[in-house]
């Protein structure tokens, strides 16, 4: 009885030990999660205060950048973790969704070196396609009798003194060639209404690319690149998907490439970016004017404002009374 006795000490000794080690490790637990808890509340806290007035996220004291990161802009909602993040992943076994990445954006310093020859000469070339705009709307007397495409174009170029060339490819998938007999009397016209009348009738069209304006087919679909500074027609960017679903509706339809066409246009930042043709460009320009004539506060985005609460009905105000 003595020994048996001595074994329940022994195995009641060990179960107190065992059940004051289960209840240790749920303390440990418990503390480990309350831990979490703050460290999630702390964390989310941290993260609402560290962002900046305009929605980036802004460095807090005491935190530093890579050494090769340079100056950086965090996109709003980079790196952001709600209260189920690390923290709240430990104190409530679960962990939170963390919210994408986004595209981190490195500013950029312009360099004190020269400027490069590519981008000198570029502005020259620009200038010399502007000057070859410049003459699309000075006006002359037109007075042609059978005279051949090539001849025509051959008067355009010495009277307003501008390169004109023929693409004799283009013209062939046309069935024209450059001896294509030419009717056109007018007292005065511009050159951009003389080139389209003459040229449109054939299936033609004109460019300007490389220096040059440049006789090509409708069919080529050879446009050039031109931008327009936004900045001059709109206050600010509300308008500018609206400007240019109009320009697509409105303008050469069938030739963008929503309408399966190759003319193409784009926005960045307050620039819009066109490429088409220089028929295309001339009506785009027109909008462009016409639009800069509204009043400023037609050229507005639209503002949906909370319509105002019903008037209740007579009756329901008599209802109301008694």
């Amino acid at each position: 009885m003595r020994i048996t006795h001595v074994q329940g000490e022994v195995v009641v000794n060990i179960l107190s030990r065992s059940m004051l080690g289960v209840a240790g490790g749920a303390l440990v637990l418990c503390a480990i999660g309350t831990l979490g808890f703050i460290a999630a509340s702390a964390n989310q806290q941290g993260s609402q205060e560290s962002r900046a007035s305009n929605g980036n996220l802004a460095l807090t004291p005491g935190t530093h950048l890579p050494q090769d990161s340079g100056s950086f802009v965090l996109a709003q909602g980079m790196m952001g973790m709600g209260g189920g993040g690390m923290g709240g992943g430990m104190g409530g076994g679960m962990p939170g969704g963390i919210n994408a990445p986004k595209e981190l954006v490195i500013q950029w310093e312009k360099p004190t070196a020269p400027v490069p020859p590519w981008l000198e000469g570029g502005a020259d070339a620009k200038d010399r396609e502007d000057t070859i705009r410049r003459a699309l709307s000075e006006r002359g007397e037109v007075n042609f009798n059978g005279t051949p495409l090539s001849g025509v174009m051959k008067h355009f170029k010495e009277a307003y003194g501008i390169p004109i060339v023929i693409s004799d490819k283009e013209l062939e998938d046309e069935n024209i060639t450059p001896d294509e007999p030419i009717t056109l009397e007018l007292p005065t016209s511009s050159l951009r209404n003389s080139l389209s009348l003459i040229l449109s009738p054939l299936g033609l069209t004109y460019v300007i690319d490389k220096e040059c304006l440049i006789i090509t087919s409708k069919k080529a679909r050879w446009g050039s690149v031109r931008s327009y500074d936004l900045s001059y027609v709109l206050p600010d960017n509300g308008l500018v998907t609206e400007l240019i679903s109009t320009i697509e509706a409105v303008i050469s339809p069938d030739q963008w490439q929503r309408g399966g066409g190759s003319y193409c246009i784009r926005s960045v930042g307050s620039m819009l970016v066109v490429k088409a043709d220089e028929e295309t460009y001339f009506a785009i320009e027109r909008m462009l004017r016409t639009i800069t004539l509204l009043p400023p506060a037609n050229r507005k985005p639209r503002v949906f404002l909370d319509r105002p609460a019903s008037k209740p009905a007579e009756s329901e105000k008599a209802a109301e009374k008694r």
